[in-house]
């Protein structure tokens, strides 16, 4: 993993339009630029939250690490999204793990600076609540869909999911594994492959060593919709 130290301001990161001059100026003072290789750790669950993190190049999961070294996936992460880090403002921890997919590179601050700053901008706070409550809406439809249905409805709305949001309408590439699917559903990988199998066998998907591309979108629709 390389470091280095820059002062440059990227104009896509979340809060630098609502700071002033001097504000921007502190808060950029304290940003770092880390370099990880894929498989890398960004944030490790349990840790002090000692740092924002933004993702400026690369793939990135998040994702909770539960019993027995089981992993539950919250989601992916595209470069200029910020991770939401709860626990720093409440018990000053991590609650979750990101994990990098691919060769990324994050913008690190310090974030003693960025709360201090914050205290004094109301519309930082604001940003950041509206950014936690999006995060929090996404979290209720996916504990609706964990809970309500069935696994098929479950792995066919992670897919339509997949690449509509993350790949924009395109195939969902090989960076994603069918462990990663397997844990963003809540489902074994032998369950996951099994209906992934169904799904290309029944023309819904087609898939290769490099990606997977949903063809019929309607059909796909229709079963996650049943559950």
């Amino acid at each position: 993993m390389s470091y280095n130290i820059t002062n440059k301001c990227i104009e896509l990161e979340p809060f630098s339009n609502l700071m002033n001059d001097k504000e921007l100026e502190l808060f950029e003072s304290s940003k770092c630029i880390v370099k990880y290789l894929p498989d890398e750790i960004i944030i490790k669950q349990g840790t002090r939250a000692n740092q924002i993190p933004m993702l400026t190049e690369g793939f990135a999961k998040s994702y909770i690490e539960g019993i027995d070294n089981k992993f539950f996936v919250l989601g992916f992460i595209k470069p200029f999204e910020q991770i939401i880090m709860p626990g720093a403002f409440v018990d000053g921890f991590h609650h979750y793990s990101v994990k990098a997919l691919e060769e990324s590179i994050c913008y690190l601050y310090d974030m003693a600076i960025f709360k201090e700053i914050a205290n004094d901008n109301i519309n930082i706070y604001k940003k950041l609540v509206e950014n936690i409550s999006s995060n929090s809406l996404i979290y209720f439809n996916k504990l609706i869909s964990m809970t309500q249905k069935q696994v098929n409805g479950r792995l066919a709305e992670t897919l339509i999911y997949l690449q509509q949001e993350i790949y924009m309408g395109k195939p969902i590439d090989c960076r994603l594994s069918s462990k990663d699917l397997a844990e963003m559903t809540g489902m074994t990988k032998d369950t996951t492959v099994r209906i992934l199998k169904d799904l290309k066998e029944s023309g819904i998907i087609e898939t290769s060593n490099y990606s997977i591309n949903i063809i019929d979108y309607d059909r796909l629709s229709k079963i996650s919709e049943i559950g």
